[in-house]
């Protein structure tokens, strides 16, 4: 809706009362099917002769205003020209200075170039001549244009925790189960609001809103200047899983609607599925065994684990901890086996070892003490202490087979 807004400011000493800087400017602009048109011109009382008009803007974010279209007399005095050379590729300007009575400046930026860098605040500064030939001017008060728009025609990207059933790919849950909803959408400026709705199995029942949102956040699109009042908002929701089956809906829709109204604006849709807990049959007993409900899934990517587990589970569970005991039986008694070939190697070493050393002694005394001819063949070391003129006494082996050293004195 279009407004416009008459001021009178009193700016500098000297102003001629009744100056007012006429400006007209909307308060609101729909991205898509308005255009903006922003217009200054001075009343026809209490000017004398228009210097310069200039269209001045605050964006968001901003903390100063700055000049974004202006028109100067002389020496360009129907000419505009746009400060801001973004502004210029797509709009328009018409003005003129000089004169009060043909002064004015306008901009109009069309439906189709509309965007979020022209949600700002405006306001119009008249630089003008007096009666006394002195420079003077005056400054509008501001008034601020919100760009507003529809969402995106896009369905919202709506998601449910994994199945907990064994088997199945589709949103097939066990009663009792706590599961959670996202859903996303691009919701417009200023932000639409964004709920997810149930409707049991039965289409005759009517839709309620699921309850428990657990997160609300709004966020802009993007975080180009030209988009960033175009807003996204996520929710994400629980719901425990009572009925064995119905839908879920994420609706973007305005504060007043109920769900499945009129006023949804967008929705996207899933189906679920309910199914009773499995019972474990006993066989030839007639107690059957059932288990608790399964725990609560807090996130949409987590694994249950816990309670929710059926009867194939705890049989397989059975099965491998039975396989895992027999392989651990083995590789104990293969352990066993090989730590005693390990000592009977040791002992076997040990024995050829002293055998080794004891030929070498026997050789050793035949040969360089007692004959340069070849070693008799001697068939154990008695043959070596029975003949006491040819050889001195052995020396004494420790414990371990090992020579210790004596005195030898040749007879």
């Amino acid at each position: 809706m279009w407004e416009v807004f008459l001021f009178l400011l009193f700016t500098q000493s000297g102003t001629i009362r009744g100056q007012v800087v006429e400006f007209e400017a909307p308060s609101q602009v729909q991205r898509g099917v308005q255009a903006l048109t922003i217009k200054c011109s001075p009343s026809l009382d209490g000017f004398n002769f228009i210097n310069r008009l200039e269209i001045k803007r605050k964006g968001t974010g901003e903390s100063t205003y700055s000049t974004v279209l202006e028109v100067i007399d002389p020496p360009r005095g129907s000419i505009p020209n746009f400060k801001d050379e973004k502004l210029g590729t797509r709009a328009t300007a018409e003005g003129r200075g000089g004169r009060v009575s043909g002064a004015f400046l306008s901009l109009t930026v069309p439906v189709d170039m509309v965007n979020c860098e022209d949600n700002a605040s405006y306001q119009c500064k008249i630089t003008h001549t007096g009666v006394n030939n002195e420079t003077l001017t005056v400054t509008s008060a501001l008034v601020s244009v919100r760009i507003t728009a529809n969402p995106s025609p896009t369905p919202p990207m709506f998601s449910l925790s994994p199945p907990n059933v064994p088997g199945t790919t589709n949103a097939t849950y066990l009663k009792g189960t706590t599961i959670t909803l996202v859903c996303s959408a691009e919701v417009g400026a200023p932000a639409l609001s964004l709920r997810v709705c149930h409707r049991p199995l039965d289409s005759s029942s009517s839709s309620s809103s699921a309850v428990n949102t657990l997160v609300d956040t709004v966020t802009p699109t993007s975080s180009e200047p030209s988009e960033n009042c175009i807003l996204s908002r996520t929710i994400v929701s629980t719901f425990t899983i009572t009925a064995d089956g119905g839908t879920f809906t994420c609706e973007v829709h305005n504060a007043t609607s109920t769900c499945g109204g009129k006023n949804v604006y967008k929705l996207s849709t899933l189906l679920f599925t309910g199914i009773d807990y499995p019972v474990c049959n006993v066989s030839n007993a007639s107690v059957a065994v059932t288990s608790t409900p399964v725990p609560e899934m807090t996130t949409i990517n987590e694994v249950i684990i816990g309670g929710n587990v059926g009867p194939e589970v705890l049989a397989s569970t059975a099965t491998g901890g039975f396989t895992l005991l027999v392989l651990g039986c083995v590789l104990i008694t293969l352990s066993g086996i090989l730590f005693a070939a390990s000592v009977i190697l040791f002992l076997k070493s040990k024995k050829l070892r002293q055998d080794a050393e004891v030929t070498m002694i026997r050789s050793t005394y035949d040969s360089v003490h007692f004959n340069t001819g070849s070693a008799p063949n001697y068939t154990s070391l008695d043959d070596l202490t029975q003949s006491p003129r040819r050889h001195p006494k052995l020396e004494k082996l420790d414990s371990d087979g090992y020579m210790v050293p004596s005195t030898y004195n040749p007879r």
